[in-house]
Parts: structure tokens; C-alpha cells; sequence
């Protein structure tokens, strides 16, 4: 699955960098909204345990790009992912744990624009997209315990990480673009004190895209 992303990622960024026909221009915007997520923590002896989390955990991210020709936009994005845990399943057996879970990172994200001409996207109808994106996560995990035991010590680990978009611009006023996504994203495996666990998580996503034209 990473492999495919990686591999279809750079075939869109080589081609989007030699597209020169129809309208281009820059854009920035911020975006913030709700993530639901659910872990699985293997131990060192290959025993797996289900983590959920408490409620909603809270994504935010800023980003810059540009809007080339023919519906193709590339992007950097800078994040920040909050959540708490909440319950630990293991054999049949629930213990409360209260760890807080965070990450940073940066993406570099491709999109295609079924309606693409920045004119017309800013003065007129929705603009449905898709896109994915590759980077990296730096995730953090408190100290965790429950009634009777630590179960890790805080730590936090650097990892690759990849998410798949699917959402509409929306015009509002003159250059302001109302963006409503939902994303999937995913890392790969996490090292945490003597763990390994994921962070996948869906997010429910409301922004704001200024373009520059």
C-alpha cells in the first residue's frame, strides 16, 4: 500500500511539474476539524491489544501551493494531531489508561480538481477533488499506566507517513475558498518504549484557501 502511494505520488508531482497550459496561481489556508482513530500495540513478545481513545482527537494544518493547468494542484502542509487515550483491550480484559497521544509533521500533497480553472472555482460552482500526499510523523505518547501497572514509559518516534483526500472547494468571497475534506492517514509502524502501535486515523476536516490571482 505505501509502496503504491510513494510510487503514485511521484508520477503525478513529474508530471504536474511540466504541465504549462490553462490558469495557475499560488494559494495558502489553514484547516482544522475532528479525528477518530483506534490503535493496535504489539508487545515484544508478539501479544496485540486494542487502544481506543477518549471521544475525538483535534487535527490542524497549515499549508501553501500551487494551482498548476488541466486541474492539478501540489502542496506542502505543516500538521499538528492531538488525542487521549482512553481504554486498553487485551484477552477480554479492559483497563482505563489517560495517555496523551500527539504528532507533528509535514506532507507533500497532490490534488486534482474536477473543476480547475481558478477563475471560475473562485466566481462560481463547487470544485469536488481528490488527492493524496506522503511525509513523515513525529508521534508522542505520554507515560500510560492503569490501577495496577505502567505499561509504557512517554516516548515518541519519527515515522513515514501517507493520506488519501477527498473533498470540494467551496466559494465564499472573492479569493476565499471554503475547503471541506475528509482524509484518511496513515504511518507506518510506531516504536514506543517496548511497543510498536499505529497511528491511522480518519479526519473530518473544515479550511480556508486564499488564492492568489
Amino acid at each position: 500500500m505505501i509502496k503504491q502511494v510513494v510510487t503514485v505520488a511521484s508520477l503525478i508531482l513529474l508530471f504536474a511539474s511540466h504541465v504549462i497550459a490553462g490558469q495557475s496561481g499560488y494559494y495558502v489556508g489553514v484547516s482544522s476539524g475532528l479525528m477518530l482513530l483506534k490503535s493496535t500495540l504489539t508487545d515484544r513478545n508478539g501479544s496485540t491489544a486494542d487502544l481506543s481513545y477518549d471521544k475525538v482527537g483535534i487535527p490542524v494544518s497549515t499549508f501553501i501551493g500551487h494551482q498548476f493547468g488541466m486541474g492539478l494542484r501540489v502542496e506542502g502542509e505543516a500538521f499538528y494531531k492531538s488525542a487521549t487515550t482512553k481504554e486498553l483491550r487485551y484477552s477480554g480484559l479492559t483497563s482505563k489508561i489517560d495517555s496523551k497521544v500527539t504528532s507533528i509533521g509535514a506532507m507533500g500533497n497532490v490534488y486534482y480538481d474536477f473543476f480547475h480553472d481558478i477563475k471560475a472555482l473562485a466566481d462560481g460552482p463547487l470544485s469536488p477533488y481528490v488527492g493524496l500526499g506522503v511525509g513523515f510523523a513525529n508521534v508522542d505518547m505520554s507515560t500510560a499506566s492503569d490501577d495496577r501497572f505502567k505499561l509504557w514509559n512517554g516516548d515518541n518516534d519519527t515515522v513515514f507517513a501517507y493520506q488519501v483526500a477527498l473533498g470540494s472547494g467551496i466559494p465564499i468571497y472573492k479569493n476565499f475558498i471554503l475547503d471541506v475534506s475528509y482524509r484518511y492517514f496513515g504511518t507506518t509502524g510506531i516504536a514506543i518504549d517496548q511497543i510498536k502501535a499505529d497511528f491511522n486515523n480518519h479526519n473530518f476536516l473544515l479550511g480556508v484557501r486564499y488564492l492568489f490571482r
